[in-house]
């Protein structure tokens, strides 16, 4: 998925990337979780941040 200031842009097939783009692909899983905002929008948080009694607003889940 395209992702554009934290809201889906577009999807790009894995057999449509260029090398580059399948590279960023693979350290951005390898080192980000995801989550969504109270606003709505998607963000990455290095692996290990986000903590499992806590939502990435600061509150409890």
């Amino acid at each position: 998925m395209t992702m554009s200031r934290g809201v889906p842009a577009g999807y790009l097939c894995p057999g449509c990337q260029t090398p580059e783009e399948n590279a960023e692909a693979e350290v951005n899983q390898a080192t980000l979780d995801y989550a969504v905002r109270a606003d709505g929008r998607a963000i990455g948080v290095p692996k290990g941040l986000m903590s499992a009694d806590k939502d990435v607003n600061g509150g409890a889940r």
